[in-house]
């Protein structure tokens, strides 16, 4: 009988241990799948934004991003690209993990780089994931013609089969 006790003992810790591990493995599969990697693309500001007016900036702008998640930045800054309309190259410099999590709010920050001060061109709070799944654009005046804004735009890298 003891035997009997000693194996079913065993055979409880076994599947107990099984139940943990699952949990485990499916907490994590869904702290994954609650994530994506987007990658800045390009900065595009029209030929008749009022951006292309301020003196501050370079001519043409030498523009790079910061992100931010919760008021705190994520990552460095983007590698900085030269032009009105600059694309940026696929490095890991360019990429954020951006969280689906319903709490997660970022700020995009696009800035001019200049030696000893940089400026700001614009930026955007209270944005969500779903945010980069398009170009995120900024703000103007009711009375402004949307096409003359800033658009910053990103796509999503592709998960590695297996990760």
């Amino acid at each position: 009988m003891s035997r009997i006790v000693r194996n079913w003992t065993a055979l409880s810790f076994l599947i107990v241990i099984t139940v943990a591990i699952t949990s485990v493995v499916v907490v994590h599969a869904q702290e994954a799948s609650a994530q994506k990697t987007y990658r800045l693309v390009r900065v595009k500001i029209p030929p008749d934004s009022p951006h292309r007016l301020n003196k501050e900036l370079n001519a043409p702008p030498k523009p790079y991003v910061i992100i931010l998640k919760n008021g705190e930045q994520i990552g460095k800054a983007s590698s900085e690209a030269v032009g009105w309309e600059a694309e940026f190259p696929d490095k890991s410099r360019n990429h954020w993990d951006i969280s689906s999590d319903a709490s997660a709010s970022y700020t995009l920050q696009l800035w001019d780089s200049q030696w000893g001060r940089d400026v700001m061109i614009f930026g955007k709070t209270e944005l969500n994931a779903t945010a980069f799944a398009s170009p995120i654009k900024e703000d103007l005046a009711s009375y402004c013609d949307p096409k003359r804004a800033v658009s910053v735009e990103f796509a999503e890298v592709p998960t590695p089969p297996g990760k």
